[in-house]
């Protein structure tokens, strides 16, 4: 799980580092979703393949007894470390994994919170201005216009749009 995790977010950070430098002012905007969605689909989907080598490889005799010997030489200390109440100690990186990812969606979420609160305190305080097709909310505040909910467009009316 750990490796999926890992694999998925080095798809991503390189998807994203590709989107930053080719489509970030890219002004087609389907484009850019298009890339996005794609990205985060190519991002989950990439890991679960398995690549097969398609080489034949001969194992020389020599070199598989020697492995043959090392490997039951691990073998042997490892049950003699387990019996002698030597603990080793390691870290749990599943855990810290966890605890890193479950941080990172608490500050995410919270920070979704606090920007939906502003939006709805922006709606509430502002004055709109009904079309047939959508609502025109007028704000105070100076900012772009963004896609509002439910048919609403918000715009700064101390910005003019072009």
């Amino acid at each position: 799980m750990i490796t999926y995790l890992l694999h998925t977010t080095s798809i991503w950070i390189v998807l994203f580092i590709v989107y930053k430098v080719l489509l970030s002012k890219e002004k087609y905007f389907l484009l850019n979703r298009v890339y996005l969605l794609a990205s985060l689909a190519l991002g989950l989907l990439l890991p679960l393949l398995q690549f097969v080598s398609l080489t034949r490889t001969q194992v020389i005799p020599e070199f598989s007894a020697i492995y043959h010997q090392q490997v039951s030489y691990i073998t042997e200390l490892s049950t003699s470390v387990r019996s002698s109440g030597v603990e080793a100690t390691s870290l749990d990186w599943t855990a810290i994994l966890f605890v890193l990812v479950s941080i990172g969606i608490a500050v995410m979420l919270f920070r979704n919170i606090m920007d939906g609160i502003k939006i709805n305190d922006l709606y509430r305080q502002s004055e709109k201005l009904r079309h047939p097709e959508f609502t025109e909310v007028r704000t105070r505040k100076e900012h772009l216009p963004f896609s509002g909910i439910y048919s609403s467009v918000p715009l700064s009316s101390k910005k003019q749009i072009e």
